[in-house]
């Protein structure tokens, strides 16, 4: 009876104190110590992560980090990473947080202008493992660019020509019009790479930039996106190898890409920095291939290596040039002819890029087999399906002789180094 009695009030004097702390934990919910953490969208983010669900202009974005601190669940400091170009950080301060009703996390929203004068609005919740950011209203300060907003790109057309005699010396002069989608300007003057640029290279990416690309489009929230379509099927490649395809597309081939691929930045009023978003792209890739791709198959450690070579670009940008066009005038090109380029200006890629290229070149075993990194280019072409016209077969198989794709590559990275790199298009505003 005694040890009844005493097991009794041991019960009444801990079971109240047992039930008070039950109660004080549920209602002190999410502690500002736990919602402290960087939160995390990235595709090789493990999934006992802390997770980011994050929208930018109404659209996911995926691929990013962003750090969430509060000293007293009052206010908070939001840290973006890499989600503006030409900003490693963009900081949210003093954001005033609100605890939801359930007590288990926090509500804010607001708007700010970031030190680039983006302007923008802001909302979101933070609950234990999980941060909700959604951005909308987002405006860049007006530019070049977005003044025109749709650039079209110049599609291949069949040379225009026309003679006329020269009033001072009686000769007669003809003054042909040249209107070519790429601009390409690449190796040492005698090199394999410049020798096979005028024959094979322009009139290939002129093709490929023809027919699937129409429009390039700079939107105010600083997204890229462009207007584009598949190449045809009646269009087989080998036909754009040594001409021009000169043949209009309808109208409701093209479509336009998705928002948050791509954003951009201007340095000044000549150089442009375009960063790729390189997670929402391989999540484009997968959404949209109906067939198996090699990116399908990268575990975290290939996305993480892929990471790493693609970091200058993915962080910085690509350095991209665009000027008025410079061939757009008659010049000289012998004593009886004058010859221009169609098209308002040229974007091409900067020089400094070419090592950036090349490191990517790194990543061809990830989606390459070693048989065909090191097998003469002809058997690859072969494998290719490409049926090169028999009378350019010799021409190339006496310039690449028995090179394999890594020697290949070895050869044009040193000619590269030591010559011209100019790939560009030429676009209409």
């Amino acid at each position: 009876m005694n040890n009844k009695f005493l097991l009794n009030c041991l019960m009444l004097i801990f079971l109240p104190g047992f039930f008070i702390a039950c109660s004080d934990d549920k209602a002190e919910g999410l502690t500002p110590e736990k919602a402290i953490a960087t939160y995390s969208n990235k595709l090789s983010t493990p999934a006992n992560a802390n997770q980011l669900t994050f929208m930018y202009s109404g659209h996911e974005m995926i691929g990013k980090d962003i750090y969430f601190e509060t000293p007293d669940g009052s206010t908070a400091t939001l840290t973006l990473m890499y989600v503006f170009p030409n900003q490693p950080e963009t900081v949210l301060e003093n954001v005033q947080l609100a605890k939801q009703a359930d007590e288990n996390g926090y509500s804010f929203s607001g708007t700010a202008t970031t030190t680039q004068g983006i302007g923008l609005s802001y909302e979101g919740v933070v609950t234990e493992g999980k941060l909700s950011l959604t951005l909308s209203d987002i405006q860049y300060p007006t530019n070049s660019l977005t003044q025109t907003k749709n650039w079209k790109v110049v599609h291949n057309a069949e040379v225009e020509s026309y003679r006329e005699q020269d009033a001072g010396s009686g000769r007669y002069i003809t003054y042909y019009t040249y209107t070519r989608t790429a601009h390409t300007e690449i190796g040492t003057t005698n090199g394999l790479l410049s020798t096979l640029n005028g024959m094979i290279l322009n009139p290939l990416l002129s093709n490929i930039f023809s027919l699937t690309l129409d429009q390039v489009n700079f939107l105010e929230d600083g997204n890229v996106t462009i207007s584009y379509a598949g190449l045809p099927e009646e269009t087989p490649i080998s036909s754009m190898l040594m001409s021009y395809v000169t043949d209009e597309r309808p109208a409701s081939v093209w479509q336009t890409s998705p928002v948050n691929l791509a954003t951009y930045y201007l340095e000044d009023d000549t150089v442009l920095y375009v960063l790729p978003h390189i997670d929402m792209i391989i999540q484009q890739i997968r959404n949209a291939s109906t067939k198996a791709s090699p990116l399908d198959d990268l575990d975290t450690q290939s996305l993480l290596a892929l990471y790493a070579k693609l970091n200058k670009w993915s962080t910085e940008g690509i350095r991209l040039i665009v000027k008025p066009n410079p061939y757009k005038e008659y010049i000289t090109a012998s004593s009886i002819s004058q010859q221009r380029q169609a098209g308002d200006y040229l974007l091409y890629i900067d020089k400094s890029e070419i090592q950036e290229i090349f490191a990517l070149l790194d990543l061809l075993p990830l989606f390459l087999d070693e048989q065909t990194m090191t097998a003469p280019l002809s058997y690859v072409l072969a494998g290719m399906g490409l049926n090169i016209p028999e009378e350019y077969q010799a021409l190339i198989d006496m310039l690449l002789g028995n090179m394999t794709l890594e020697t290949l590559l070895i050869q044009l990275q040193q000619e590269l180094d030591g010559g011209s790199f100019d790939i560009g298009l030429f676009l209409n505003k």
